[in-house]
Order: C-alpha cells, then structure tokens, then sequence
C-alpha cells in the first residue's frame, strides 16, 4: 500500500492547487474556490492553515479562520501573519473536541484526515462547516509504490471498481491511521449525505495522496411531500405538478412555478445539480423503520432540509383502513398469482404493520415530532373524502379520531 509521505506542502503548491491547476480528470472549473472570495467567508484546517489562509486574503475573502490542533504551528503562523488584518484569524483547535458554531462558504482541509482518530466522523465535522464547497486531502488507498503504468495500475483500477477504506496499524512512525479509494469517499459524501452534489479531484503534490472537492447543494425552494407506503404521496404530487391543487401549491410557495424537479429519497444521491430552483422530494415515512435506522433524525435523505432556502413539509394523513386497501391495490394483488405473492418482501412487512391501526398513527406521531424540531412551514393534507388542509398542530386532534376508531392486531 502507498506510503504516507511526510513531505509538506509548499505556499506555491497551495496556491496552485486552489487555482485547480491540478483537476483530475481536467475540469473547466477555473478554481477550486473562487478567484474573487469578496464577501465569502474561508475555513483553513490542517498543519498548512497559514498558507491556505493567505491565498484567501488575496483573493479578498471577507471572513478567515485557520485552526490547527498543534499549538506549536498556530504560535508561529500568528509571528509570521502579525501584520494581516483583522479578518484574518488563527486558532488553536482541535475538532475532533472542539465544535465550531460558525459556517464558512469554503473549508479547506489538507494532511489531516488521514491522521485523526475518527477519520469518517472528522469527514462528516468538515461537512457540516462548508456551505459552499469542502476542499479535503485523503491519503489514497492503493498499492502502487509510485506513480506509473504496469500491473499495479491494473490492480488499482480492479480496486476502484469497490468502495474501500483501509484502518492503519502501526501509526508510531506518523503513517495515516486511515486510508479510501475515491469510491469510498465518494460514497461518503454523496450517497451516505445527501448535501454535496457531486465530487471533483485534484491531484496532489504529494505521493499517496489525493485532493476531494465536494460542492454543497442549493436548493432555493424544497417541498417534502410524506406519507406511509402507498399513502398517496405519487396521487398528491400529480395534483400538485398540475395545478390541480391551486391552493396548497400556494401554500407550498410552488404556484406558477415552471420546472419542479421531483425526486425520491432514493435517488437524491444520483441529483447531480448544484443549485435547483424547486425541488419535490418524494418520501416515505416508513423509510427509517424499513432501513432500520430506527428514527427520521439518522436517515441522511433528510439532511437536504439544511441546504434549502424556503421549506415546506406536506405530510398525506390518509387513515389506517384506507392505507390497507391502497396496498393491497396498488403493491399486493398486482404481484399475486395463483395464491403466490412474487412481490417485494418489504411490502409483506408493511402489510403486516398496517394490521395494527394503532401502530399506524404511532408511525405519524413519530414524524412529526420530527418535523416540530425542523425549521420550515408543515401542514397535513387529506384527499379523501375531500382535499383538506390542517396545520401541524391540528394532528393530536385527527389523531385522536383515529384512535378512537382503531383496531388492534388481534392476539395469538
């Protein structure tokens, strides 16, 4: 496996590499972060924050921090940066420890993934800091000693077909404890998140290594249309696309919209757009208790909530004897012949948590009480028997209709 060099980078390489000098495979994005930083804020984590920092200052960035968890390298970027502004501020810091309250629009990481105790939660910490790009070095999982063709090569690309991360042992020499192919990373990023959009590499100067440049999503409009199974949330999005829901279009802040992007918790991962105008995203709020993640707080689909501007949560309340008959309609009977069920296996198990009335509305209660502690409009809407509108507050009184009128599963 590839050696961690422990050669630095260079203030030329820095700048080189923030130019996207190094974009691989070539990319027509002229820079990694902006050439013009005015107004934007920089985060610079890592042993070369100081020189990060001053390719920042000179592209007029309005805000930067640069941290580092070695007191040693902080005391000296302060006597070497003694004379730039205000603005500019260096920090001892560590983390893995330590939260930032603060946001930046580009955070910048370089030699230090690989060499912290929790690499895939330092990762997900970097994630959460950026509001516009994260800019990450990982120590590259590969076997070939160096650069160059033959059968290493060959190897390599067999491993790039697998999403792999590799823990390292001895790290008393300074070796990276934690070493991923790009798929791993990629997959870190974008199918177990769904805030980044898609990711850029950029090689780096230093053998071992590679550059990650992952942009977060903007979403100027999300409109998270939920229900259970069969639910009716594919019904309710039609009527909506169609201006046959004037009203709660309206409400959604969707009226007259001309391009919706619809999309389901599924398939968020494969949205390769940056910036969407208005996005409808499909879900299933049975989808944590079918991935087993047990709660909507753990599912990643729903951290798109965070980089939308506007959000608007419409949650389908459709009642327990009508959830029965929609999948048995619409999932169950269509894949049943000859008294044989050739169907999904998550549709029996569905099927048999609908036979309990009560747990049905438990699944509700749950979600919105995630929805209480989400930012954002949430109203629950009805179709049957006719198309209704309720606020979130009005759930305890619909729910204790329904449970005045529940069946139970009947014991053994």
């Amino acid at each position: 496996m590839a050696a961690d060099s422990q050669a630095q980078w260079t203030a030329q390489q820095v700048e080189e590499l923030l130019s996207g000098g190094g974009v691989d495979p070539p990319s027509e994005s002229p820079a990694v972060v902006p050439l013009d930083l005015s107004g934007r804020s920089v985060l610079a984590v890592g042993p070369v924050f100081d020189a990060v920092c001053a390719v920042a200052h000179r592209r007029g960035a309005d805000r930067i921090l640069g941290i580092d968890a070695d007191p040693r390298s902080v005391r000296q970027a302060h006597l070497q940066g003694a004379d730039l502004p205000s603005r500019v501020e260096f920090r001892c810091l560590d983390l893995e420890r330590d939260r930032l309250a603060e946001r930046f629009d580009h955070v910048i990481c370089l030699n230090t993934v690989q060499h912290v105790r929790d690499p895939i939660g330092f990762l997900h910490i970097l994630g959460d800091l950026a509001r516009g790009s994260l800019v990450v070095e990982i120590a590259r999982l590969s076997i070939r000693p160096q650069r160059g063709r033959g059968w290493h090569s060959l190897v390599d690309r067999f491993l790039e077909r697998y999403a792999l991360v590799m823990v390292g042992g001895d790290t008393t020499s300074g070796g990276p404890r934690f070493l991923a192919n790009r798929r791993a990373v990629e997959n870190l990023l974008t199918r177990q998140r769904s805030v980044f959009s898609g990711i850029v590499w950029q090689r780096s100067p230093i053998e071992g290594r590679s550059v990650c440049v992952a942009a977060k999503r903007r979403i100027e409009r999300l409109v998270v249309v939920a229900a259970p199974t069969s639910g009716g949330k594919s019904t309710l999005i039609e009527l909506l696309t169609a201006g046959e829901l004037p009203e709660i279009a309206r409400l959604a802040g969707i009226e007259g919209a001309t391009e919706c992007e619809v999309v389901g918790a599924r398939s968020l991962g494969a949205l390769s757009r940056r910036k969407v105008d208005t996005l409808i995203l499909h879900y299933d709020l049975l989808r944590p208790w079918t991935r087993h993640v047990g709660t909507p707080h753990r599912d990643e689909a729903l951290e798109v909530v965070e980089v939308a501007d506007h959000v608007v949560f419409l949650t389908l309340w459709t009642p327990p004897g009508d959830l029965r008959q929609q999948l048995e309609e619409g999932e169950i009977r269509p894949h049943t012949q000859g008294g044989a069920y050739w169907g999904s296996a998550r549709h029996m198990r569905v099927r048999e948590a609908y036979e309990d009335d009560a747990g049905i509305i438990e699944f509700y209660d749950d979600w919105f009480e995630h929805c209480r502690a989400r930012p954002g409009c949430h109203y629950i809407v009805t179709l049957r028997p006719a198309v209704e509108v309720h606020p979130l507050e009005a759930w305890p009184a619909l729910s204790a209709q329904a449970r005045a009128g529940t069946r139970a599963v009947p014991a053994d």
